[in-house]
């Protein structure tokens, strides 16, 4: 469940993770008012970056699990009652997106007890576009090559995805005059969306297919698992799977280096300056190969 049209450097703002977490993200003043212990928020940025508004004008990230007993027994709680009173009178409404899935992605109808609490139902429905006599880069082949040369060359892998990042990127803007090299006046623009680096099929065809909406991870996994399917059996040449998380979502995730379990992750900072814009783009090419490419923030680690 995320807040919907709330800016990630507004006051206030909250998100209920599926380990059961509630966050609440408050200035200091309703901090002060709630009277609820929480933590710093903004320590991702190295401080000598901060602004003196981002100091003066401080935020807190409340995290209250509604799973342990405080909040799931029935009987009487003293600490649940003033909870819920806070937030009733110190927070601001918040319209928000809430999805449930079962364990294998799909996605599950949501029963409300309470009648009063206006809401809207939203369906997931796929819109498949396809286009035509275009220029295709076959990805497949230069990468196959490449991994069968004994020398790394670290520069050309480097610059050849960059240059596959930008073309996806045409894809999922559906620019097609770029796509079919219909290059623009050069009084308007010099850019013409050509990837050098490989050799391309001309007249071809591409189909994306598009879901928006609040995605569950099991549902992202699905299609993920569907197109390395398709390509390992030889259906697709290759395929590359964007998703973009909602970029005023105040918190993110990242593999967890202490963890024995390679499934287990760890909560980090999200805003404009850590975690890019909070998206990933899959590039999955044949033999079980694939690339992860994302869109970084100026106070991000690449090592």
């Amino acid at each position: 469940m995320i807040a919907k049209n709330v800016a990630v450097d507004a006051s206030q703002s909250a998100m209920l993770l599926p380990s059961g977490q509630l966050l609440l993200l408050v200035g200091s003043d309703t901090y002060k008012q709630l009277g609820i212990v929480g933590e710093k928020y903004g320590k991702a940025i190295p401080a000598n970056s901060r602004s003196a508004h981002v100091k003066r004008a401080q935020r807190y990230v409340i995290t209250l699990d509604l799973t342990s007993v405080t909040f799931t027994d029935e009987k009487e709680n003293a600490y649940w009652d003033r909870v819920r009173k806070c937030i009733r009178s110190k927070l601001e409404n918040l319209e928000m997106l809430v999805c449930a899935f079962k364990q294998c992605g799909a996605p599950r109808t949501i029963v409300f007890k309470d009648d009063e609490m206006p809401r809207s139902r939203f369906e997931l429905n796929a819109k498949t576009t396809t286009f035509s006599d275009v220029i295709l880069p076959k990805l497949d082949n230069f990468y196959a090559e490449l991994r069968l040369n004994k020398e790394k060359d670290g520069e050309k892998l480097r610059l050849s995805l960059e240059e596959a990042y930008e073309w996806l990127g045409l894809v999922a803007c559906r620019l097609t005059d770029l796509l079919k090299r219909h290059k623009p006046e050069d009084y308007v623009s010099t850019y013409s969306g050509i990837p050098d680096s490989f050799e391309c099929e001309g007249s071809s065809e591409i189909t994306t297919v598009r879901w928006r909406g609040l995605l569950a991870p099991p549902f992202c996994s699905t299609i993920i698992t569907k197109v390395q399917h398709a390509v390992e059996i030889g259906e697709l040449p290759w395929g590359a799977v964007t998703v973009w998380g909602f970029p005023d979502a105040f918190v993110s995730w990242v593999p967890n280096s202490t963890s024995t379990r390679k499934s287990e992750s760890q909560r980090r900072e999200h805003g404009y300056l850590v975690n890019g814009s909070n998206n990933y783009t899959l590039l999955i090419l044949p033999n079980s190969e694939y690339f992860m490419l994302q869109a970084l923030g100026p106070h991000d680690a690449i090592v």
